[in-house]
């Protein structure tokens, strides 16, 4: 049945983020009818009032569907700079930044994102600071800087990278 609700809403979901040029990034059904809805653009013009068109919207449909209506609590959002990328297409805007990503291999990757294709992203690794030293400034460790590729079917997590 949640699976189910959850197709429907990705259909209802997909003229208007046509619409106002945003992209859906995921759909969570929880207990209670709780609906998430995560969406995105592929530039910096994802805001507050485009979140509450894209629910006022969905609210429409969800308040005539039978399974649905009168007991779910909806929320529209971004994913936040601070979650993880779930999709290919996210990776887009992030050309340029730095993405902390975790393999399936355990590898932790701190990593500048050069270019995003269909089945991988480029990335180099970026020059890092060693903070060992206590005490003194952190001295900066050259690291080999060859672009490379990581396929999104290793990555088991990738975020932005903020450093301290």
């Amino acid at each position: 049945m949640m699976e189910n609700l959850k197709e429907k809403i990705e259909k209802w979901l997909a003229p208007k983020l046509e619409m106002e040029e945003l992209f859906l990034v995921a759909v969570e059904v929880g207990s209670n009818f709780r609906i998430q809805v995560f969406i995105d653009a592929d530039d910096d013009s994802l805001n507050i009032r485009k979140c509450v068109r894209v629910s006022r919207d969905l609210e429409e449909h969800l308040d005539v569907d039978d399974e649905v209506a009168e007991k779910y609590t909806l929320d529209v959002s971004s994913p936040g700079l601070n979650n993880a990328l779930r999709i290919p297409r996210q990776y887009k805007k992030l050309i340029g930044k730095t993405l902390k990503i975790k393999t399936y291999e355990e590898e932790d990757l701190v990593v500048k994102l050069l270019t995003v294709e269909e089945d991988f992203i480029e990335v180099k690794n970026t020059t890092i600071k060693d903070k060992s030293l206590k005490g003194r400034r952190p001295k900066l460790v050259i690291i080999d800087e060859t672009p490379y590729k990581v396929e999104y079917k290793d990555i088991k997590k990738a975020r932005l990278h903020f450093e301290i």
